[in-house]
């Protein structure tokens, strides 16, 4: 790694900005390193890790001394006892440090010279700080080991923190790297609630990637797993200190540039570690370090430009919060023996989709090795969901009155355990991807080592929770019979202060959340509150460390001879298959539905073991276009009355009463009940009596938890509660105050010109939003716009309406003017209106009045267009790049996925897409005119998504109303285009060669 030379250092004195790719951008008081001067006053520098050439007259020179700490902040040790001098930054202080060390260290400068690191010449590691000789005393850690997990854990009796050693399990054939040194821990947490910024974040991630490049270079295979691991940790670290880890992040949701760079960045990481895992390609190796860096800068400027806080975050348990009384309100189920019951489902359900992925690794042929990878894929992703709403449900849970119990520590490494093994079956099965793989069969023996790794967790977390309920129900049994408290308990308190209508909320978010499971295989009898003396349920494969309480609530393990190494897989009965026919369904490469028939694809919606929320929200929008209400209705109920298979004898019609029946009769619930909220339609009235009954009597009798939910949301409807596209679930929203109208002096006579452009934008907004928001899913089926005697779509075709007004409007107006002075003006006005209408994210008016400029009236009109401005011109242009019509508005396409609401889209594209999708697909499959074209009906449903997806966000605007009267007026009264055309004639009539020219000598004075 060569040192770059720096002259000299400067800081801005003015902020500059360029386009240009060669040159360096940088804000007022920025720090840059200048590495050439050139005697026209050009520099080149480095400022924030990116390079380029600015003015130096921007910029002026300091001294090392004035450099300041917070250009890049660095981690501060913990204070040793006797009194240190303070660190500095500048590079003089460093290296009389570095005298004082031993003589393998030297200082270098990072590669793209954003700072300054230590590297030892012998062993070839990197360290940020000065070495020091007490350095390893700072942190003192000690080897444990967790009961559910047989990987080695490290615990600092300094932080009292806890660091896992996961190379020992994702890495198995690589050892670690010995060196304490080499290791680039994350900041503590002392010091990042002091000076935790993105510079130093990046600093320190910077430097991981630096650390594999030198073990690289110097060809260091043995430690490039722990490398990469590194590089993990500190993307993690940053990732956790923004709330941006998750897809599902507010930041990330709300913008798509971000959302972009978080992708490409995780991508990126992954292939790198996948690459360092492998070993083979160091020039792969580098080439993906250098990229990774890139799109970890790009991620952090970004988050920089949208000034994302940062929040210091140490790995902890959230039980250790639960005293604070704040923090139990949010645990919205009490601790009871039911809650262990459906605790107990959905691990037997985990467990299940366990042994599926299991089957299909003993069921592959060795044959076909890319359709095995994405079978594996698509069962990890059903069991991954599940294992989200099983933690989750169990972070919901008030344990504040058993915190003290031995349990809880059981009950937390299991839940530690349990992730662990779960990301560890991802890291197998991803390794399955590598190209590089040298043994696959050895590889899927690991896969399947790594999915029994999830059976024992759940055992211990589901006996721990049962063991902490059944305390938790004594405890409260002995303190009713012996005293009467004098003032409410904590859960008497949360009961109070929550209203009747939220708790039925949260009761039917539980249910939910258990409705959501999926139970591919068979699930496995419940044992936990039979006799202590049987073996347990599911024996274990691995030799793990186990209490005694476990072992005396589930008894002595069974003898080798009998348990095999693995759970044995059996086969799904038969009255717990699907019972739509294999002819009846089809699915793609994807393993989603391509086409079916009706009753098929009703029993996909609810069916018992699986649960496709993107297959549901896809049929509910679209199912219009091929079936009716009232027979989805009929088969709704007829699949919650399912019929026991005849022939089953006692014991398996319990099994199919709880592990097919119940789960579908969830599923239809909730099916009735999202309908209900958001896809029902006035058309639909005559079914809410019908509804209501069956609710009264099948549903309230077998479903005890509704509660009444769908017979509130029923008599709503009936009641004619005013919706709209978001339904009766709404969110309130707290918007700031909209910006005040600009008036014109005179609004009894209001003249157009009088009126300023922004001002009129913002009506025009106003007024469109309205129609588009209007627009219901039904109205996009069939393109029943197109429909001139249809009465579905009044609310497409009053949007189209208005749009060709503003077109007629816009065009008349320009042709009213005789004088060509004034229509120049005019048309500079207009512009500026859709200048202020894009601005304003209003892409479909801006459209419409970009329209009357490109129509055959106004478009002709060459001596007026002549007399407009070159900066009018230079907008108009501008607008008509982005709204473009090449390569099938690809540009605008882009922009309308990066832009954040509120917004009007522009509605035309969007029909123009459903026209294609409609044309271009039959309603039924072509090899089979029996099962209904589903896939044509997903990808409507993904263009009505995105046409809903700006239908919520409302714009802060105020109506004004004599302005938008004056519109309106205006919109009604213009001439249609055959008298628009011959009013254009008569202004600026046809000319001949010899006439233009002779009218352009007359005008430049010649003549």
């Amino acid at each position: 790694m060569t040192e770059v030379p720096i002259l000299c250092r400067v800081q801005a004195l003015y902020p500059f900005k360029s386009n240009d790719p060669s040159s360096l951008s940088f804000d007022q008081d920025d720090y840059i390193d200048v590495l050439t001067k050139l005697p026209s006053g050009w520099w080149d520098g480095l400022c924030k890790g990116m390079r380029g050439w600015f003015p130096s007259n921007y910029v002026r020179i300091i001294e090392v001394e004035e450099e300041e700490e917070e250009a890049i902040l660095e981690p501060q040790p913990p204070p040793p006892p006797m009194q240190t001098p303070p660190r500095k930054r500048n590079t003089e202080y460093r290296l009389s440090l570095l005298s004082n060390n031993t003589s393998n260290w030297i200082l270098q400068r990072t590669e793209d010279g954003d700072d300054t690191y230590y590297y030892n010449t012998a062993t070839g590691e990197m360290r940020i700080d000065p070495p020091n000789e007490d350095d390893e005393d700072d942190y003192r850690w000690s080897d444990q080991s967790t009961l559910a997990s047989k990987d080695a854990h490290y615990f600092s009796t300094y932080t009292a923190r806890t660091s896992q050693a996961t190379s020992s399990y994702l890495y198995p054939e690589t050892p670690s790297l010995i060196s304490k040194a080499s290791t680039l821990s994350i900041p503590e947490e002392k010091e990042m609630n002091e000076s935790l910024d993105w510079q130093k974040l990046l600093y320190y991630i910077t430097l991981t990637i630096h650390q594999l490049i030198t073990a690289v270079k110097c060809e260091q295979e043995f430690t490039y797993p722990t490398h990469a691991a590194q590089i993990v940790n500190a993307i993690r670290y940053m990732l956790v200190s923004s709330n941006t880890i998750d897809k599902d992040s507010i930041y990330i949701r709300t913008h798509s540039s971000l959302r972009t760079h978080h992708r490409t960045m995780m991508a990126c990481m992954s292939k790198l570690i996948l690459s360092a895992q492998a070993a083979q390609d160091d020039q792969r190796i580098l080439a993906e370090c250098s990229e990774l860096l890139s799109m970890v800068k790009h991620f952090v400027s970004t988050c920089q430009e949208l000034v994302i806080p940062l929040i210091p975050a140490d790995p902890q348990f959230n039980f250790l919060d639960a005293k604070k009384e704040d923090m139990m309100l949010n645990n919205r189920y009490s601790l009871q023996l039911n809650l262990a019951e459906n605790l107990e489902t959905m691990g037997t359900s985990i467990q299940d989709s366990a042994e599926t992925i299991m089957t299909c690794i003993n069921g592959w042929s060795g044959e076909d090795k890319h359709s095995l990878i994405v079978l594996l894929f698509t069962h990890f992703r059903n069991l991954s969901n599940q294992t989200g709403l099983f933690l989750a449900y169990l972070d919901d849970t008030d344990f504040s009155n058993v915190l003290d119990h031995s349990e809880m520590n059981d009950l937390k490494q299991g839940k530690q355990a349990l992730a662990d093994a779960l990301g560890l079956l991802f890291i197998r099965l991803q390794a399955l991807t590598n190209e590089y793989i040298k043994d696959f069969s050895n590889s899927l023996e690991e896969t399947k080592e790594a999915a029994v790794a999830l059976f024992d967790p759940i055992e211990q977390i589901c006996s721990s929770v049962l063991h902490l309920a059944t305390k938790d129900r004594s405890r409260s049994n002995s303190a009713a019979s012996v005293t009467q408290p004098a003032k409410k308990t904590t859960e008497q308190k949360k009961e109070s202060i929550i209203l009747e209508e939220e708790e039925e909320e949260e009761e039917e978010e539980e249910e939910e959340k258990v409705s959501t499971t999926v139970v591919p295989l068979e699930r496995h009898q419940s044992e936990v509150v039979q006799s202590s003396t049987k073996p347990p349920v599911i024996q274990r494969s691995q030799t793990t460390p186990s209490s005694d309480k476990i072992k005396k609530f589930f008894g002595d393990d069974a003898p080798l001879e009998v348990v095999g190494s693995k759970p044995a897989t059996t086969e799904r009965p038969d009255f717990l298959k699907h019972d739509y026919g294999p002819n009846d369904i089809v699915f793609n490469m994807e393993g989603n539905v391509k086409g079916g028939t009706l009753p098929a694809l009703v029993e996909r919606l609810t069916m018992h073991d699986y649960f496709d929320m993107n297959f549901i929200n896809t049929f509910l929008l679209t199912y219009r276009s091929f079936c009716t209400s009232v027979q989805l209705l009929d088969l709704l109920e007829a699949r919650y009355n399912l019929k026991c298979p005849e022939g089953l004898t006692e014991e398996e019609e319990k099994i199919w009463e709880e592990k097919k029946l119940k789960l579908v009769r969830l599923r239809v619930f909730n099916v009735l009940k999202n309908w209900l909220e958001l896809y029902y339609n006035e058309d639909d009235s005559i079914l809410l009596d019908r509804l209501m009954e069956f609710t009264q009597t099948h549903i309230k009798n077998t479903l005890k938890f509704s509660n009444g939910q769908l017979e509130s949301l029923i008599q709503k409807r009936k009641e004619g509660v005013a919706v709209d596209n978001v339904g009766l679930k709404k969110m309130i929203l707290t918007l700031p105050d909209p910006p005040e109208p600009i008036v014109p002096k005179n609004l009894k006579r209001v003249k157009l010109l009088d009126i300023d452009a922004l001002e009129i934008a913002r009506q025009l907004t106003i007024m469109d939003f309205k129609l588009y928001s209007a627009i219901r899913p039904i109205e996009c089926l069939d393109k029943a716009w197109s429909r001139e005697d249809d009465t579905v779509a009044v609310n497409i075709r009053a949007s189209i309406e208005y749009c060709n007004q503003v077109t007629s409007w816009v065009s008349d107006v320009i042709l009213s003017q005789h004088d060509m002075k004034k229509r120049s003006i005019v048309i500079k006005y207009w512009v500026q209106v859709a200048e202020k209408c894009r601005a304003l994210n209003n892409f479909n008016t801006c459209m419409a009045i970009l329209s009357a400029f490109d129509n055959s009236s106004v478009g002709r009109l060459k001596r007026t267009w002549e007399a407009v401005g070159a900066r009018t011109n230079q907008i108009l242009q501008h607008i008509r790049k982005i709204m473009g019509a090449n390569r099938n508005f690809t540009e605008y396409r882009a922009l309308i996925h990066s832009v954040n609401p509120p917004c009007i889209p522009f509605l035309g594209i969007y029909l123009q897409d459903l026209t294609f999708i409609e044309d271009g697909n039959s309603n039924e499959l072509k090899k089979n005119k029996e099962l209904i074209n589903f896939a044509k009906r997903a990808k409507t449903a993904e263009v009505i998504r995105e046409i809903q997806q700006y239908q919520s966000s409302l714009y802060q605007l105020k109506p004004v109303e004599e302005i938008q009267e004056f519109i309106k007026a205006n919109l009604l009264s213009t001439r249609d285009e055959e008298q628009l055309y011959n009013e254009s004639l008569k202004i600026e009539p046809r000319e001949r060669d010899d006439e233009k020219i002779t009218r352009l000598l007359q005008e430049s004075g010649f003549l």
